[in-house]
Formats: C-alpha cells, sequence, structure tokens
C-alpha cells in the first residue's frame, strides 16, 4: 500500500494491545510521530514527513513485527 506523508493510515491485525503504552509504529526505520487512535486490533497513525517507502512495522513489548511493504507518495 502507500500513502502520502501527513496522511493517515489504519493498520489492522492483532496482539496490538488495548492501549499503546510503550509500542510504537516506523515507517521504514522512522517513527510515527502521532497515533491518532490504537487498539488489540487496530493501530490508526498518520504517515510521518519524513517517512521513506519500504517496511511498516509495529513494535508491541520489545516485540517487532514482521515488515509490511509500504510506499510514500509525494504530496500532490
Amino acid at each position: 500500500d502507500s500513502s502520502e506523508t501527513g496522511s493517515q493510515v489504519t493498520i489492522k491485525g492483532f496482539g496490538f494491545g488495548a492501549v499503546q503504552d510503550i509500542s510504537t509504529v516506523t515507517f521504514n526505520g522512522v517513527p510515527a510521530e502521532e497515533i491518532i487512535s490504537w487498539s488489540a486490533t487496530s493501530i490508526v497513525v498518520k504517515v510521518p514527513d519524513k517517512a521513506a517507502g519500504g517496511d511498516l512495522r509495529v513494535t508491541v513489548n520489545g516485540k517487532v513485527s514482521n515488515g509490511v511493504p509500504f510506499g510514500v507518495k509525494e504530496p500532490a
């Protein structure tokens, strides 16, 4: 999937935990600075301005997810 920087992305899955706490989302190593919402099965996050195409990863309690390929489009 791909989105522009600054846009919102929904990540669906399981085992994210009911609250964010110390968990993170990264776009090719660039941490998301704005988490809109966080639940055990869904995360809504804003694509950071410095994000580049690569793997999107979620880290929960020190465990890093498999990378999911993610593209970043230039804003129109």
